[in-house]
């Protein structure tokens, strides 16, 4: 029967015969004995305690036997665990189990995870095991205990997409777009944008930005709130019969007259007051972090306050308050909501968060190029005019806006690409530096409109006169840009002033080699004054031409 089969290029045509291999599966022992070798050097283990953890458990085997055989089964997770430390040995060093399992697990106590991929359905004996399996290191929460510097899933998966994810797929990519002679079966270039590899990066963009934001979010700290167990047991029952719960329902009676009782359950309800004042109570300066920060903090005290206002509706915050009311305790029960500050507190962070909530933050961090810069900008300051409809102050707005210069000075050093600048063909040079003073120019324009908007917002809320002033960070490498871009449009101009002394051009190549190599946007002292030294010595060398030119 004829079926669709594949070409070299991974292409199908219908109609092709079917040919089909015999794999003979490799022994789990085979198996057992890659890991026994890779596993010390992955995950640090002793070969003892591979045997008197790992391969001493009966269904390891099964496991080994189901990943070669199964089809259906693609990964299996080595897990590095500390074992837990007894009272009496706490002086003692800690000791370590691995276990081997078809799911992975997040367990305080896992120092680090293996993930074992096959790329084929089941690996053939007769082929090395390493050209059949992919495998990823995934770090535990108990990393930094082994002596390891500890970092958050986040972290970790953040720079497997930062540093290989997305430069594999990039550079894939290119060589694929660079492969003029790659044609499709019906004879046909292969198109990028009808192939979706854009749209693929930009999706491994906003996945990298994802688990960056994650990173950079302020924890919101989450709060308990203590339940008398006559008020839980009361709730159950409750719940269990499918009554309402009332003071009624209170099986004994005369707790609700007992002082010591009620002194409990009032000291719960202060206790609560305190809980939830470490939520409402909270703030932080924008200047302390990255804008995203601020922005994330504040949606995040919108969900962590809707979370508490829910809490306070429940059966037993209800129950509580209800008995203290029967009990006439009302000093404790009239003022408790006013007393945690939640209303004022919802208020508050609700008007922010008008200015908050769908900021175009991302649009500025993804962007590829200089033009996408620029247009984000646009699009950031668009939004920021609804300070008018927000409360958000207009103090921690410019602090906001300065450390979206932070983030702008960050992306244009990323898209610039630093050391590659000097070894551009000149007319590519100068359009992207052309587009970043064009990104500069776009500031400046957004953020006159922005001090407009700023004074006039402060007069009509009759706030306290604060001067409208922004530092922006990217001050200094606007300077560099503008002087870079004339220092090479000065060596250009050189060139047909000098072609008429022997050797000159040569010389004046060499020189232009000593800026070449450096990082010509480091704008930090030490980039400044290997700039400056640079320069000089491409000066020195141009002046001996000059020089030169002069005895003709």
């Amino acid at each position: 029967m004829d079926v669709d089969t594949e070409t070299s290029q991974g292409e199908t045509i219908a109609g092709g015969p079917t040919t089909t291999s015999l794999v003979t599966p490799c022994e789990p022992n085979q198996l057992q004995d890659y890991f026994d070798k890779l596993l010390p050097l992955v995950l640090g283990a002793e070969s003892s305690d591979l045997a008197n953890s790992l391969w001493s458990v009966s269904d390891t085997t099964d496991k080994l036997k189901r990943f070669i055989n199964d089809p259906q089964v693609n990964v299996i997770f080595f897990t590095k665990r500390r074992d837990d430390k007894k009272e009496e040995d706490e002086q003692a060093t800690f000791t370590y189990s691995y276990i081997c399992t078809q799911e992975i697990t997040y367990n305080s106590n896992n120092v680090a995870s293996v993930a074992f991929i096959k790329n084929v359905p089941t690996l053939d004996g007769s082929r090395a095991i390493q050209t059949q399996i992919q495998l990823i290191n995934l770090p535990g929460p108990a990393s930094s205990d082994s002596g390891s510097t500890g970092i958050s899933p986040y972290e970790a998966l953040h720079s497997y997409i930062h540093l290989a994810v997305a430069p594999y797929f990039d550079a894939y990519a290119r060589e694929k777009g660079a492969n003029e002679g790659l044609v499709s079966i019906g004879g046909k270039k292969h198109d990028d944008s009808k192939m979706g590899i854009p749209m693929a990066k930009k999706k491994i963009t906003e996945l990298e930005l994802s688990l960056l934001h994650l990173q950079q979010n302020v924890e919101i700290p989450e709060i308990s709130l203590n339940i008398h167990p006559v008020v839980q047991k009361t709730v159950e029952e409750c719940r269990k019969k499918g009554k309402r719960v009332t003071v009624d329902m209170i099986e004994n009676q005369a707790l609700l007259t007992d002082s010591t009782f009620l002194n409990k359950l009032q000291g719960d309800v202060n206790g609560w007051i305190k809980e939830i004042k470490k939520v409402t109570k909270l703030s932080r300066d924008p200047a302390s972090g990255t804008a995203i920060q601020e922005i994330n903090f504040w949606l995040s005290m919108e969900k962590a306050l809707e979370g508490i206002d829910e809490q306070l509706k429940g059966d037993h915050i209800e129950l509580t308050l209800g008995i203290l009311r029967h009990a006439k305790r009302y000093h404790t029960t009239v003022s408790f909501i006013a007393d945690t500050g939640l209303k004022e507190s919802k208020e508050k962070v609700n008007k922010y968060n008008q200015l908050m909530k769908d900021f175009p933050l991302d649009e500025l961090l993804s962007a590829p190029d200089v033009n996408k810069i620029k247009e984000s900008l646009d699009i950031i300051f668009t939004h920021l005019k609804k300070l008018r409809l927000s409360t958000y102050p207009i103090k921690k707005a410019l602090v906001l806006v300065e450390a979206i210069s932070r983030d702008l000075n960050d992306q244009l050093l990323r898209v610039l690409g630093n050391r590659g600048l000097m070894y551009m063909e000149y007319e590519d040079f100068e359009k992207i530096m052309s587009g970043a003073e064009d990104v500069f120019k776009t500031w400046d324009e957004n953020i006159k409109e922005f001090k407009d908007i700023a004074r006039d917002v402060t007069r009509k809320r009759s706030d306290k006169f604060i001067p409208i002033k922004i530092s922006p960070a990217h001050d200094k490498l606007q300077e560099r840009v503008a002087f870079v871009r004339n220092f090479r449009k000065q060596h250009e101009q050189l060139h047909p002033t000098i072609v008429k002394v022997i050797n000159s051009m040569e010389e004046v190549k060499l020189a232009y080699e000593s800026v070449k190599d450096i990082d010509v946007l480091d704008v930090s002292i030490e980039g400044t004054e290997i700039w400056m030294q640079a320069e000089n010595a491409y000066n020195e060398c141009v002046s001996r031409v000059e020089n030169q030119r002069c005895l003709f």
